[in-house]
């Protein structure tokens, strides 16, 4: 599996871990996709277009195994739209959110220190 691929799957675990202790920001307008995919090729080096399209690959690829479970219907589903719903709500605005940039950091540390 190449470096990408790796560092997005590491992302999607952890983001599904997130959204289960608190949940993290996800934007309504895919900014929260694009933050994550800035760390993620700063982290590896790589350019802003192929960590958005590693996201984009492994996030559909997760969305369409745990989509039906929340949705209660088939895919195909969309990574982004999966991630927001996967948040719990908030009832409070000073509510603790992890924040992308931290969950971004961590999967590409967790990958490049194997």
């Amino acid at each position: 599996m190449e470096l990408l691929a790796k560092v997005a799957n590491k992302f999607f675990q952890l983001a599904i871990a997130a959204s289960r202790n608190g949940g993290f920001w996800v934007s309504t307008t895919y900014r929260t996709a694009q933050i994550a995919a800035a760390e993620i090729a700063y982290c590896t080096g790589t350019t802003y277009g192929k960590a958005l399209a590693a996201l984009e690959q492994t996030g559909n690829k997760y969305a369409d195994k745990y989509g039906p479970e929340l949705y209660g219907c088939e895919g195909p589903f969309y990574w982004y739209e999966w991630l927001r719903d996967i948040q719990p709500p908030v009832a409070d605005e000073d509510e603790y959110r992890w924040d992308v940039r931290t969950i971004a950091r961590a999967a590409c540390r967790a990958i490049l220190s194997n």
